[in-house]
């Protein structure tokens, strides 16, 4: 069966600019029924145009483990 998610508390948000990247590091504790509460925090990074083309960076932290992506994307058409 399917543990269900008590709650998600974003503790912490920041986002700034450096030499053309948009920086948002965020961290988010995460309460899920019968397990203790998991504090995940990350940072995203995105280079480029956001109307073209661009990659995102991810870091994503546990507490026990590390987990990185990098994605290009191209924007065709924007919404």
């Amino acid at each position: 069966m399917a543990k269900k998610i008590k709650s998600i508390k974003v503790l912490h948000f920041d986002e700034s600019t450096q030499k053309g990247e948009r920086i948002q590091q965020a961290s988010v504790l995460i309460e899920i029924e019968g397990e203790r509460p998991k504090l995940i925090q990350g940072t995203q990074v995105l280079k480029g145009d956001i109307n073209g083309k661009h990659t995102i960076s991810y870091t994503i932290f546990d507490g026990k483990s590390i987990g990185k992506a990098t994605y290009s994307i191209e924007t065709i058409e924007k919404k």
